[in-house]
């Protein structure tokens, strides 16, 4: 199963940035193929999409991480939806989501996952299962 893990990147805290790294070593030493996003390098913007996109068009599942606010996650979000995905909305408790998130997840039939501080791998895990 090729997973693709969406998050924000750009303004998102470093603490968020390696919860979401560990939750991905930990599915890929799962036995999980993880399609990987362009991270914050120097690579054009419009390389970033393409290859963004193309990886939610080629996953089987995607595992949306809408703790942090992202526009690029959104749109990632979408896409996913117009194509009928499996997606899993995570998002620690408390943190203040869009309606747009919350009815996308209500609307598609797909998993909203609460996790507590520090518990995104195991809630990532265990809703895969």
């Amino acid at each position: 199963m090729q997973i693709y893990v969406g998050c924000a990147l750009r303004n998102a805290p470093n603490a968020f940035k390696d919860e979401v790294e560990e939750m991905k070593d930990a599915l890929e030493a799962g036995g999980h193929e993880l399609l990987r996003f362009v991270g914050e390098d120097d690579t054009p913007s419009r390389d970033v999409f393409e290859h963004d996109i193309a990886c939610v068009q080629a996953c089987d599942v995607m595992l949306a991480v809408v703790t942090e606010p992202s526009l690029g996650l959104g749109m990632e979000l979408m896409e996913a939806l117009h194509l009928s995905k499996r997606i899993i909305v995570l998002a620690e408790e408390g943190a203040h989501l869009s309606k747009m998130v919350l009815g996308a997840a209500e609307v598609g039939g797909h998993a909203m996952v609460w996790y507590q501080t520090g518990g995104l791998t195991g809630a990532a895990l265990h809703a895969l299962n």
